[in-house]
Protein backbone atom coordinates (compact mmCIF):
# COMPACT_ATOMS: atom_id res chain seq x y z
CA UNK A 1 0.00 0.00 0.00
CA UNK A 2 1.45 3.33 -1.42
CA UNK A 3 0.21 6.27 0.94
CA UNK A 4 -0.50 8.70 -1.79
CA UNK A 5 -0.12 11.69 0.24
CA UNK A 6 3.58 11.77 -0.14
CA UNK A 7 3.07 11.85 -3.75
CA UNK A 8 3.63 16.39 -4.01
CA UNK A 9 6.85 18.10 -3.57
CA UNK A 10 7.56 18.53 0.57
CA UNK A 11 9.93 21.20 1.55
CA UNK A 12 10.68 20.43 5.16
CA UNK A 13 9.96 23.43 7.89
CA UNK A 14 11.58 26.50 6.88
CA UNK A 15 13.17 24.85 4.20
CA UNK A 16 15.71 22.44 6.14
CA UNK A 17 14.77 18.78 7.02
CA UNK A 18 13.00 18.92 10.41
CA UNK A 19 10.60 15.66 9.67
CA UNK A 20 12.79 13.91 12.04
CA UNK A 21 14.94 15.18 15.07
CA UNK A 22 17.95 13.67 13.56
CA UNK A 23 17.58 15.62 10.20
CA UNK A 24 16.24 12.78 8.28
CA UNK A 25 14.03 12.90 5.53
CA UNK A 26 12.66 9.23 6.25
CA UNK A 27 12.55 7.34 9.10
CA UNK A 28 10.69 3.92 8.24
CA UNK A 29 10.47 1.17 10.77
CA UNK A 30 8.33 -1.69 11.64
CA UNK A 31 6.50 -2.08 8.42
CA UNK A 32 4.68 -5.03 7.81
CA UNK A 33 5.51 -6.77 5.24
CA UNK A 34 3.93 -6.38 1.38
CA UNK A 35 1.90 -2.88 3.63
CA UNK A 36 4.70 -0.42 3.01
CA UNK A 37 5.09 3.18 2.84
CA UNK A 38 6.39 5.11 -0.03
CA UNK A 39 8.48 8.47 -0.03
CA UNK A 40 8.85 9.33 -4.29
CA UNK A 41 8.24 12.38 -5.69
CA UNK A 42 9.85 14.56 -3.10
CA UNK A 43 12.32 17.11 -2.42
CA UNK A 44 14.15 17.48 0.96
CA UNK A 45 16.94 20.22 2.44
CA UNK A 46 19.19 18.59 4.53
CA UNK A 47 21.25 21.41 6.58
CA UNK A 48 23.74 18.70 7.60
CA UNK A 49 25.19 15.44 6.41
CA UNK A 50 22.90 12.23 7.93
CA UNK A 51 21.48 9.90 6.16
CA UNK A 52 18.69 10.95 4.44
CA UNK A 53 16.88 7.31 5.07
CA UNK A 54 16.83 5.36 8.26
CA UNK A 55 15.27 1.80 7.41
CA UNK A 56 15.15 -0.69 10.49
CA UNK A 57 12.79 -2.78 9.20
CA UNK A 58 15.20 -4.70 6.73
CA UNK A 59 17.96 -7.13 6.89
CA UNK A 60 20.99 -4.66 5.88
CA UNK A 61 23.25 -7.67 4.34
CA UNK A 62 19.85 -8.38 2.18
CA UNK A 63 17.68 -4.93 2.25
CA UNK A 64 13.92 -7.29 1.74
CA UNK A 65 11.88 -5.44 -1.01
CA UNK A 66 8.58 -6.64 0.82
CA UNK A 67 9.00 -4.45 3.77
CA UNK A 68 11.44 -1.31 2.38
CA UNK A 69 9.25 2.06 1.46
CA UNK A 70 8.41 2.38 -2.16
CA UNK A 71 11.15 4.98 -3.07
CA UNK A 72 12.43 6.89 -5.95
CA UNK A 73 12.66 10.22 -8.01
CA UNK A 74 13.27 12.21 -5.18
CA UNK A 75 15.89 15.31 -5.10
CA UNK A 76 18.02 15.82 -2.08
CA UNK A 77 20.23 18.52 -0.86
CA UNK A 78 22.69 18.51 1.89
CA UNK A 79 25.98 20.14 2.09
CA UNK A 80 28.06 18.24 0.51
CA UNK A 81 25.53 16.26 -1.85
CA UNK A 82 26.66 13.17 -0.96
CA UNK A 83 23.24 10.66 -0.23
CA UNK A 84 23.70 8.17 2.52
CA UNK A 85 20.88 5.72 3.52
CA UNK A 86 20.69 3.88 7.10
CA UNK A 87 19.51 0.01 6.73
CA UNK A 88 19.57 -1.17 10.18
CA UNK A 89 23.31 -0.80 11.42
CA UNK A 90 24.69 -0.56 7.74
CA UNK A 91 25.05 2.93 5.71
CA UNK A 92 24.62 2.80 1.99
CA UNK A 93 26.28 5.56 -0.16
CA UNK A 94 23.75 6.47 -3.12
CA UNK A 95 26.03 4.28 -5.72
CA UNK A 96 25.53 1.12 -4.14
CA UNK A 97 21.75 1.69 -3.14
CA UNK A 98 20.52 2.66 -6.58
CA UNK A 99 23.04 -0.60 -7.33
CA UNK A 100 20.45 -2.65 -5.54
CA UNK A 101 17.74 -1.60 -7.55
CA UNK A 102 16.34 0.86 -4.88
CA UNK A 103 15.20 4.50 -4.85
CA UNK A 104 15.48 5.16 -8.61
CA UNK A 105 16.07 8.53 -10.04
CA UNK A 106 16.87 10.06 -7.08
CA UNK A 107 19.50 12.77 -6.86
CA UNK A 108 21.71 14.15 -4.11
CA UNK A 109 22.85 17.94 -4.93
CA UNK A 110 24.96 20.61 -2.75
CA UNK A 111 22.45 23.12 -1.19
CA UNK A 112 21.37 25.58 -3.16
CA UNK A 113 20.95 29.41 -1.61
CA UNK A 114 18.78 30.51 0.69
CA UNK A 115 17.07 32.54 -2.27
CA UNK A 116 17.02 29.30 -4.37
CA UNK A 117 15.01 27.14 -1.69
CA UNK A 118 12.63 30.21 -0.64
CA UNK A 119 11.73 29.79 -4.50
CA UNK A 120 11.29 26.22 -4.62
CA UNK A 121 8.53 26.75 -1.90
CA UNK A 122 6.95 28.95 -3.79
CA UNK A 123 6.43 27.23 -6.79
CA UNK A 124 5.48 24.24 -4.88
CA UNK A 125 2.23 26.27 -3.00
CA UNK A 126 1.53 28.48 -6.22
CA UNK A 127 2.73 31.95 -4.71
CA UNK A 128 3.41 34.92 -6.91
CA UNK A 129 6.91 36.30 -6.51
Amino acid sequence: RVDRRQRQMCIRDRAYSQDYEEGLCGNFNGAVPHYVDGYYNNTCVQSRNVPYLDITSSDPTHPDPAVLPLLGNNVIYNPTGQLTVRVGSKIFKEEEWQALGFDRGTVCKVIPSDEEIINMGRRVIGSVS
